[in-house]
């Protein structure tokens, strides 16, 4: 009974909790999916591939071409997602502090039950088989539907607005995102810590050659580097 309570204590905000739900579904639980995607279909996948190429009848040239277009939609798709990250970063920041463990943890879960999706539906008896495979593609396009529809009513971060000094806006997206006791009990004290970050975070801007110079900064950037050789040599991102 404590679990559940403390569970309802930090989802009490129905709003804050489904925006979090929203952007996992489009990141973690995206991620995990495409990740097991390709195992237990792997052979549907090959004789599709192998039907288009015989039907299309490619010259070596063009086979080389194609497999080019294709390692570069894979970092095209980066740089772009990489556009999004402070906007994600800036919305999931605008969470309460009492809420930043459990929807962290709700992100790492859905990422779990993304890859059990992913390896269940790609099984050549579920969707897996010759004239079924397209629908493995339209199973993931489902979470993404209701995400987009669901970010078109909400508010932006109230971060966002006080980068255009609209402090009106970003008194209605704290009340949405924090619920409306705050607007009697903190919504200035809230607003007054969100003006002290936005001030802070303008004045610690720092270039490249600046992390070199901060021993901090520097151990920070390293063990960042770290984490990402680490899964980037691991083998992961090679599933996807």
């Amino acid at each position: 009974m404590e679990f559940l309570k403390n569970i309802y204590t930090n989802v009490q905000n129905w709003r804050l909790f489904i925006t979090a739900l929203a952007i996992a579904l489009t990141g973690s639980f995206h991620f995990g999916y495409q990740i097991l995607l390709t195992d237990p279909s792997e052979a549907t996948f090959i004789a599709f591939m192998n039907s288009s190429m015989e039907a299309l009848h490619p010259s070596d040239a063009t086979i080389k071409t194609l497999w080019g277009f294709i390692i570069a939609l894979f970092f095209i798709g980066s740089i772009v997602g990489s556009f999004f990250i402070r906007l994600t970063v800036e919305l999931v920041g605008s969470r309460p502090a009492s809420s930043r463990g459990f929807i962290n943890m709700m992100s790492g879960t859905i990422l779990q039950l993304g890859t059990v999706f992913g390896s269940i539906i790609a099984m050549p008896e579920v969707f897996g088989s010759s004239n079924r495979w397209w629908l493995i593609y339209g199973f993931e396009m489902l979470p993404i539907f209701i995400s987009i529809v669901w970010m078109i009513f909400v508010y932006a971060s109230p971060i966002q607005y006080l980068h255009k000094n609209d402090q009106e806006d970003a008194k209605k997206s704290i009340i949405f995102y924090y619920g409306k006791s705050c607007a009697v009990n903190s919504l200035d004290e809230i607003l007054l810590e969100l003006n002290q970050q936005k001030s802070k975070a303008q004045q610690n801007k720092i270039n490249f050659l600046a992390i070199f110079k901060s021993r901090e900064n520097l151990r920070g950037c390293l063990v960042g580097c770290i984490v990402a050789t680490t899964v980037g040599f691991s083998g992961v991102t090679s599933k996807i």
